[in-house]
């Protein structure tokens, strides 16, 4: 099974949004450990040089160290992964439709391969409709 961190998905994500969801939670981690080391620095300046050493590693290091963060942000990164970021196998990005109509087996006009294409395109698109109907 390939990962949702890579691959083709990871490409998609890539080329429709501009990063991947796992770059996209990596950057709110670095947003949340900046602000920690602005509120070290502003906020215990004076405390800092009153601390031991390992009390002042333990406060400096506490994004990295506290496993309740971890835990919040690793669930964070799989769910934009796996939910918010998430791009379905059926959807083709407009890039990806070249590519296709490109490499279709049958020697067809570029005109018919294209309404091909979008009248399968329509389908896909009511079929959720079609399955919501089924369910009321």
């Amino acid at each position: 099974m390939e990962s949702e961190l890579s691959g083709i998905s990871n490409e998609n994500q890539i080329s429709f949004f501009g990063f991947s969801a796992g770059s996209f939670s990596d950057s709110i981690f670095n947003i949340y450990v900046d602000a920690w080391e602005e509120v070290c620095s502003n906020e215990f300046k004076n405390s800092l040089k009153k601390l031991t050493d390992k009390d002042r590693l333990c406060l400096l290091s506490f994004p990295f160290s506290d496993k309740t963060n971890e835990k919040a942000f690793k669930m964070m990164k799989r769910f934009c992964v796996t939910n918010i970021f998430r791009i379905p196998a059926s959807v083709t990005l407009p890039e990806c439709k070249k590519m296709l109509i490109a490499s279709a087996k049958e020697h067809k006009s570029l005109k018919q391969v294209e309404k091909e294409f979008d009248e399968k395109l329509e389908k896909i698109r009511q079929k959720p409709a079609k399955i919501a109907s089924f369910c009321i």
